[in-house]
């Protein structure tokens, strides 16, 4: 009796970690994770920065997005949540993140995306966006090596531009060489 109990539960556990490790979608994402690398205060929309995850049906069945979960009010997420990916086709959905008011703080964020396939299973997978939001210090300082690159950006273009009338100038007072049929 024991041992029927024992298998019974070891065969139950066995079917359940089976299914919890079955993908039915793939992210184009190495990792499932986007780094914003350092963004400022001022940056994307309003104080938003935001990228859009990719990701691919590798099941034989339809698939759709039921719910994300940001987990915080500096985080939003932004889906179709009647779109339905069949296999082998890629969906798209949108996570947002509040940069304003927060300088010199790491971004680092786990985000719950659960799915639902065409036999009404669930799954659940998560998605990382990652970063850091200059301080005030790195972004003064990255506004003043902007300004002090436009001046030789703009003389380089320039410079660009007088070599090119130059040739152009060249080129129309070089003479015409005749061919033999217009010589005769």
């Amino acid at each position: 009796m024991k041992k029927s109990i024992l298998l019974s539960l070891v065969l139950a556990l066995s079917v359940a970690l089976f299914a919890q490790e079955k993908k039915i979608v793939e992210f184009v994402e190495k990792n499932n994770t986007h780094d914003f690398g350092t963004v400022q205060e001022t940056d994307g929309q309003n104080g938003r920065i935001s990228h859009v995850f990719t990701f691919k049906n590798v099941s034989t069945t339809p698939v759709f997005i039921t719910d994300i979960q940001p987990g915080c009010s500096c985080t939003a997420s932004n889906y179709d949540k009647n779109k339905i990916i069949l296999p082998g086709e890629t969906g798209t959905f949108t996570i947002s993140y509040t940069v304003a008011g927060r300088a010199g703080q790491s971004i680092g964020r786990t985000i719950p995306v659960t799915f639902k396939d065409g036999s009404d299973n669930v799954y659940k997978e998560n998605v990382m966006i990652k970063g850091q939001v200059a301080s005030k210090e790195q972004a003064v300082q990255s506004e003043q090596v902007q300004k002090a690159e436009q001046p030789q950006n703009l003389q380089q273009s320039q410079r660009a531009q007088q070599v090119q009338k130059a040739q152009q100038v060249k080129k129309s007072h070089q003479p015409h060489k005749k061919t033999e049929k217009a010589k005769k």
